[in-house]
């Protein structure tokens, strides 16, 4: 796919602690729709996912959460 081409994305996430959850929750609101607990679907390209990853990764833990 081209960097520029436009998909939908699943995003979904399992958070430990409800304070991380909560951060997690309302940045993701912000870039896409919920569509059900813990899981979004985002319209962008993929280089606007890796930004999006690179914008997640401070606001999980990597030990506790999936």
């Amino acid at each position: 796919m081209s960097q520029h081409a436009s998909a939908q994305w699943l995003v979904t996430y399992d958070i430990a602690d409800p304070k991380r959850l909560g951060r997690l929750f309302r940045y993701l609101k912000k870039q896409g729709v919920p569509v059900q607990y813990s899981v979004f679907l985002v319209d962008a390209t993929a280089a606007k996912m890796d930004s999006l990853v690179m914008a997640m990764t401070p606001l999980i833990d990597a030990q506790e959460d999936d």
